[in-house]
């Protein structure tokens, strides 16, 4: 029988992750677990269970992640001479700790102890990885959060957060340790979200390739880099999506892309009001759009969209006729603004698909993606990356039946496109997609908002639908 060295010091047999007792294969840190074991990172106990909600001390932890790193680096650095009163030279985790000492990942504590035996708490956790993986400054302002603010930020920027509500004395687990490092190294040693990269072959004529991004990006000219924003009209508009009563209207299904009425007195502007949105979306994308509703609203409110039942792949495109931009003859006032809308309307219908949510009743239901309205975000879902990056769950509006007034805003312009986009994550990465079709791409000393913008770049599949949405907008 093979036997190896266990974090804990002892030896014991190797166990593969499916005799793991307490893993199931639903287990939420299932994949993260199954990585770090066949990384050599974690074992199990001689019961053969992973225990993973069993809490790790600082040596294990900072062995385990130095680990993970020397993986990919080869091997370690020159050993330091360093000082912990509590930390002995011949202990197992001695020479980790003098590695992670000597590049100034840990210091101790002013009584000179290391306490190696402390549970870690997350805190400490951001720190560690932030420092051993030099990750990038990204992502939502923490400047309120004291010495850890600066990690937080980090480590969401990974989208390595293990739990949506974690507070920074909160100790951490076994298993949440493995989702951490999995998520950093699964971003950072491989293909960005899973997704190769292109070549310069793969570029349209229109375009170029960034050999930095390895992308192909559409060339545009612009006399200033805020001449874009003359493109775009004030999208802060009252967009509602996801409701469950819909008003009284004309509604048609839509078989084929031909509209055909189910109830209600048709309007002269129904078949143009589809003909937009046909000749704005291309085909594959337009699937989940199951029925047009036509309203007359005396609200604010432009068009909205609903999942029809509980499984979130077919949908209803709900337009006001009332709306300002149409004029009294029912004709459209203002095209631009209203194919604004209508991509604000269909990014909904593009990150709450069947494909990226699962149906789910309560936050619960989903303790380590995004809950919504429509039920819970897949790991790998678009909504779910955009939050784990962007948002923190204290923010005002993380949750979505919480919504704020302007001063927060007001506060922090530069995190979003707009006040709308404050509102909570599905606005604003519905704004954020909005902006990122319109506007060239963002450089330099980035934003939030811009970085939010660049945050769809890192999927091919949305910077070919950027293209195609820009010629269905005319978009020089």
């Amino acid at each position: 029988m093979k036997y190896i060295l266990s974090v804990f010091g002892f030896l014991m047999p190797f166990i593969a992750l499916g005799q793991f007792s307490d893993i199931a294969a639903s287990h939420p840190h299932a994949d993260a677990i199954e990585y770090a074991y066949d990384e050599g990172l974690v074992d199990g106990y001689p019961d053969g269970t992973y225990k993973p909600d069993q809490t790790i001390n600082r040596a294990e932890f900072v062995k385990i992640a130095l680990e993970a790193e020397f993986e990919k680096r080869s091997s370690m650095h020159e050993p330091i001479s360093f000082t912990y009163a509590d930390v002995l030279d011949n202990e197992w985790y001695s020479t980790y700790i003098a590695e992670a000492t000597g590049r100034g990942i840990v210091s101790g504590y002013p009584d000179g102890t290391f306490r190696p035996a402390n549970p870690v708490n997350y805190a400490e956790a951001a720190k560690i990885l932030s420092g051993i993986y030099d990750l990038p400054l990204r992502g939502i302002n923490y400047d309120h959060y004291e010495w850890y603010g600066q990690y937080f930020m980090r480590i969401d920027g990974m989208g390595a957060r293990p739990r949506w509500e974690i507070a920074p004395e909160d100790l951490l687990t076994r298993g949440e340790m493995a989702e951490m490092i999995y998520v950093i190294e699964t971003t950072m040693f491989a293909d960005e979200f899973g997704f190769g990269k292109m070549l310069p072959e793969d570029c349209y004529a229109d375009e170029e390739y960034d050999a930095d991004d390895k992308m192909c990006y559409i060339i545009e000219e612009y006399a200033d880099e805020d001449d874009y924003s003359d493109a775009l009209t004030d999208s802060e508009h009252d967009h509602w999506s996801h409701e469950n009563d819909l008003p009284e209207g004309t509604l048609y299904g839509i078989v084929d892309d031909e509209i055909n009425l189910i109830d209600g007195e048709t309007y002269p502007a129904d078949e143009m009001i589809w003909g937009a949105f046909i000749n704005l979306v291309p085909a594959q994308y337009r699937t989940n759009i199951a029925q047009l509703l036509i309203y007359e609203g005396e609200d604010d409110t432009l068009a909205f969209v609903s999942p029809l039942g509980e499984t979130n792949e077919q949908w209803v495109l709900a337009v006001n006729i009332w709306a300002d931009m149409f004029t009294k003859d029912e004709e459209v006032a203002d095209m631009r603004d209203f194919q604004q809308t209508l991509i604000h309307e269909f990014a909904h219908v593009l990150t709450l698909n069947d494909t990226q949510i699962y149906p789910a009743e309560e936050r619960r239901d989903c303790p380590n993606t995004y809950f919504t309205d429509e039920g819970c975000t897949n790991k790998e879902a678009i909504l779910n990356q955009f939050v784990h990056r962007f948002w923190h769950h204290d923010a005002p509006g993380f949750h979505i039946d919480n919504e704020f007034g302007s001063d927060f805003y007001a506060e922090n312009k530069s995190q979003f496109i707009n006040e709308y986009a404050a509102t909570n994550p599905v606005e604003d990465l519905a704004e954020s997609f909005l902006h990122f079709v319109y506007a060239p791409k963002p450089t330099g000393d980035l934003t939030v908002a811009q970085q939010k913008m660049n945050f769809f770049y890192d999927f091919p599949s949305l910077v070919k639908l950027r293209k195609d949405l820009r010629e269905g907008i005319k978009v020089p």
